[in-house]
């Protein structure tokens, strides 16, 4: 049995190369920047009232996001979206917020008109299926919720004891979005699964497979190899730490056999029964003395007559009995 080799560690995997990749992406098609839009609404979008209207608010804390939304919006509306910075101090440490707004009107009415947006405060307004007609606007709307909320969890140790630890998320305030959600990603073979956090909901994944193939349809290639070469890495690592397992095993098993022998054969030397042994068994007793921790393919090459290993076998397991069956009131001898 030979021990895998590995040659090379594979890269890590986060979830902003993922997003990255995805925001490099072209948007050609109308359809699509429609799908793409509203999905980061539903990811990254909240509803405002205030003394001056209301609309819709887009926020994230990637620049990259805010950005590739705003020339959307205005490839879709010729709207020129004002993006501002603030600092949010809600979490741990301060960090930037890139944030635009959709005010009520002409271009709010549009974008509904076009199913990108739901009507004003329906925050339980589900995707209509003329937006998701398409399979490449599915993966266009999907592409928009990942990059606006979602995440990525890839082991990454070289240890790699077991093969779990997958995850990929998507992180939704509302149940019924998120149900819907969860079709979607079923629908394209995810088998993803709900579960509520707080006051969220988490649409989630934690098989590899399924992940790879998710973030495949995502387009993000390079994050797709280099699950692969984790998930090859880990499987081989598995395999070599239970051939090494295995191996140590065995060795000791070897060796505690190999004791329990020499003090079997000990034990007949000094009850003066070597000579009541058969010729067979004595030449088997004499070269396990004279070579304690041979195994026993090499105890046959060493015997004179070569026995097979089963022969070897047998003659010491006979010697252990006959010692085991020895009253030793002598002591060991030195």
């Amino acid at each position: 049995m030979t021990e895998p080799v590995l040659d090379a560690t594979p890269t890590k995997v986060s979830a902003a190369d993922v997003k990255e990749e995805i925001l490099t992406q072209k948007i050609s098609k109308k359809c699509c920047k429609c799908a793409f839009l509203a999905g980061v609404f539903r990811g990254a979008g909240s509803f405002y009232l205030s003394h001056d209207g209301y609309g819709v608010r887009i926020s994230h804390h990637d620049d990259a996001l805010i950005s590739k939304s705003a020339v959307i919006l205005h490839s879709l509306t010729r709207f020129e979206a004002e993006v501002t910075l603030r600092i949010s101090s809600r979490e741990v440490g301060a960090k930037n917020i890139y944030e635009f707004q959709i005010p009520s009107g002409d271009v709010y009415d549009r974008l509904t008109d076009m199913h990108v947006l739901p009507p004003f405060g329906d925050v339980a307004a589900l995707p209509s299926p003329a937006l998701l007609a398409n399979e490449c606007c599915k993966i266009s709307f999907i592409k928009g919720l990942f990059v606006a909320c979602g995440t990525i969890s890839v082991p990454f140790d070289e240890k790699a004891k077991s093969s779990g630890g997958y995850y990929m998320d998507l992180t939704l305030s509302n149940e019924s979005v998120a149900a819907f959600v969860c079709d979607l990603l079923n629908s394209l073979g995810a088998n993803a699964k709900i579960r509520k956090r707080m006051r969220a909901y988490s649409v989630y994944m934690k098989e590899a497979e399924a992940i790879s193939d998710m973030v495949c349809r995502l387009g993000a290639m390079n994050a797709v190899c280099a699950i692969q070469n984790i998930v090859v890495f880990r499987a081989v690592k598995n395999d070599s730490n239970r051939y090494t397992n295995c191996e140590s095993a065995n060795i000791s098993k070897t060796v505690n056999a190999a004791i329990r022998q020499t003090e079997a054969i000990k034990k007949i030397i000094r009850a003066g029964l070597m000579d009541t042994l058969d010729a067979d068994t004595r030449e088997v007793a004499e070269a396990r003395m004279e070579n304690p921790s041979a195994t026993l393919s090499q105890l046959s090459e060493i015997i004179p007559s070569h026995p097979g290993r089963g022969a070897i076998n047998f003659r010491l397991k006979k010697l252990v009995a006959t010692g085991d069956a020895i009253e030793d009131n002598h002591g060991k001898s030195e």
